[in-house]
């Protein structure tokens, strides 16, 4: 395939700046992603009415998301 004479290939690199942020707003997402889901389970365990196996299950597993939430959060998603 030939080349069109004048073509031209932008290509957008982005500054340390916006990489900052997008690296940022990346992180937050996670970390308010699986922040959610804990909330969600503690309102699960406290307010509705299921058998209480199951309740405790959802309290031991929301106490367990902050730690891996702020290890997530905190993690770069350029990291290998």
């Amino acid at each position: 395939m030939r080349r069109r004479r004048g073509e031209v290939h932008d290509i957008v690199t982005p500054t340390p700046a916006e990489r900052v942020r997008a690296d940022q707003r990346i992180r937050v997402r996670r970390y308010l992603v699986l922040m959610s889901v804990c909330l969600v389970l503690v309102l699960f365990a406290f307010t509705v009415p299921a058998p209480m196996p199951l309740r405790v299950v959802a309290a031991i597993v929301a106490a367990l998301i902050p730690p891996f939430a702020s290890i997530v959060g905190n993690r770069s998603p350029y990291d290998g």
